[in-house]
């Protein structure tokens, strides 16, 4: 018995195993690997075995979780979207990518945690929608951030010729690894007052995201403001 039907059976007990299923299902299956490896091996080596398989296979999965803002679902262990935000920011080791259709004074706890990870040595994105419509402190808090950190701050304004299209996505991609897709702008209604609902994913569906802000940044859509 080898690694691979180790890994086969548990693939098919998770459903995970595009191939043909065992006739015997997919929990009796598995129960049948492992009996016989346990009779080869040994019961500690095939919890070994198990446990690095099942650690392998996690890490080709996404780990969804959600945050909301509002006081009408919060509670129940579930994070706000701000400190959810706060959370993936403080994180980021290499990189970070942020779409934003509104920016304002009331996301201040944000722009702060961004500035922080700039003086780590963090390298940011920022794709804003139509940056000329943005409040002005905003406006002056990104060019001043990019004055400092010239080389690691980059923001794009979304400016699409038709007066209808826009960036409407808020996402956060962090390091290619987690990401934050919501409703929330990042504006006081957004991270306090209004019902906001966001999706974190932990996992390859991160970079699949990360790969969209990539594509839009080469739309020709986009144009680097500073």
């Amino acid at each position: 018995m080898a690694r691979d039907d180790v890994e086969k059976a548990i693939r098919n007990t998770l459903g995970l195993n595009r191939s043909k299923r065992s006739a015997l299902g997919p929990d009796a299956a598995l129960k049948d690997v492992l009996a016989s490896e346990i009779q080869r091996s040994g019961v500690e080596a095939t919890l070994a075995s198990l446990d690095s398989e099942l650690e392998r296979i996690g890490s080709e999965l996404d780990h969804v979780s959600i945050a909301v803002t509002g006081l009408g679902w919060l509670g129940s262990g579930i994070p706000s979207v701000l400190s959810a935000i706060l959370e993936l920011i403080s994180s980021a080791e290499h990189e970070i990518l942020l779409t934003a259709y509104s920016i304002t004074a009331g996301s201040q706890e944000v722009l702060s945690a961004l500035s922080t990870s700039l003086e780590a040595g963090i390298e940011v994105s920022l794709v804003i929608n139509r940056l000329a419509d943005q409040a002005p402190e905003t406006q002056l808090l990104l060019r001043q951030l990019s004055g400092h950190h010239p080389r690691l701050l980059s923001v794009y304004d979304f400016t699409s010729g038709q007066a209808s299209a826009n960036v409407h996505a808020k996402i956060l991609a962090v390091d290619r690894r987690s990401a934050l897709i919501g409703s929330a702008n990042l504006t006081h209604y957004g991270m306090v007052t209004g019902h906001e609902l966001a999706v974190i994913l932990r996992g390859p569906s991160a970079a699949t995201i990360a790969q969209r802000v990539d594509a839009l940044l080469d739309s020709g859509l986009v144009r680097r403001a500073f």
